[in-house]
């Protein structure tokens, strides 16, 4: 990447307008390529509760890495960067003007070199260390405690899904993990700069709660009967994303009415934004856009 220009990463929580806003100057300018760093909208079949850009949007406003895997299958921040960096570099020569957008802070910090170079996941090695969880509650904790005592001192007893992480990355490579972080690559944060949408708290709760109202009204439970239908059940990602692991409540009983569920995943979706916001912020040289003029001059890289 050393002679590529700087690329433009636009970042923003749930539900703040991105894929909006990019579209209203895809209108007035023309040009752009997205590659999308959203670690939902990467699953085929999880389109409404995603609120992935409808066919109509993506034909206006090209998108990349969406719809790349089912939902049984994992896509870690490591693949995103390797595969991003890829389409980022044929956009170049087909002479696009690329743009990473998505909410997905992790994915941005690992292709911009703001995190180090980690193992990829091993499933069978986490089956095994699940069911020593299983089998005695408390386990992954005791044993990261022995092995690498600075990192578990981060982490809670219950924090199954770092804990299993942790000493995977241990188990995989022999080294501790708080020991491999150096604090990513300088040189390839160079090539990227990043803004964030901005948005009123106020103006944000009113806007998840409007999209989770029309998400329902719209088709998100017959969504989520097809795709447990095609045999996807709590163990994919429709377990671990918001709107859809509310709707395998509410098929379960746990949740009673459609208004509760509507409540229900709002109340998630706010809790999914305040904790992408405090993740922003922690980003160097983070550029805060308000409005749509500083959103062109981001893009244009006009100063």
């Amino acid at each position: 990447m050393a002679d590529s220009p700087v690329i433009p990463v636009l970042t923003g929580c749930t539900a703040s307008g991105k894929t909006g806003m990019l579209i209203d100057f895809q209108c007035s300018q023309g040009g752009l390529s997205v590659v999308s760093a959203d670690s939902r909208q990467v699953y085929c079949g999880m389109n409404i509760g995603t609120a992935k850009p409808t066919a109509d949007e993506l034909q206006l406003l090209p998108h990349s890495l969406i719809d790349r895997i089912t939902p049984a299958e994992t896509f870690s921040a490591g693949r995103f960067a390797a595969e991003a960096d890829l389409i980022l570099s044929s956009n170049r020569k087909n002479d696009c003007q690329p743009v990473v957008a998505g909410g997905t802070v992790l994915y941005i910090l690992a292709l911009t070199g703001r995190l180090d170079p980690m193992p990829e996941a091993a499933p069978a090695l986490r089956s095994v260390l699940e069911a020593m969880e299983r089998d005695r509650s408390g386990t992954l904790y005791r044993m990261l405690s022995v092995m690498d005592p600075d990192r578990v001192s981060v982490l809670g007893e219950r924090d199954t899904i770092r804990l299993i992480r942790a000493l995977e990355i241990l188990l995989l490579t022999g080294r501790r993990p708080s020991s491999l972080r150096r604090g990513g690559d300088a040189e390839r944060r160079k090539h990227f700069r990043i803004a964030a949408v901005a948005i009123d708290r106020s103006e944000l709760r009113e806007r998840i709660w409007r999209r989770t109202r029309s998400m329902i009204s719209g088709g998100l439970l017959d969504e989520v009967s097809e795709l447990t239908a095609q045999g996807w059940d709590r163990g994919s990602a429709l377990g671990r994303t918001i709107g859809y692991r509310e709707v395998l409540d509410y098929f379960e009983g746990s949740i009673d009415t459609l208004d509760a569920l509507a409540e229900t995943i709002a109340a998630s979706t706010w809790r999914l934004a305040r904790r992408q916001t405090n993740m922003m912020g922690r980003i160097e040289g983070l550029q805060w856009i308000n409005e749509r003029s500083e959103l062109d001059i981001f893009l244009l890289g006009e100063d």
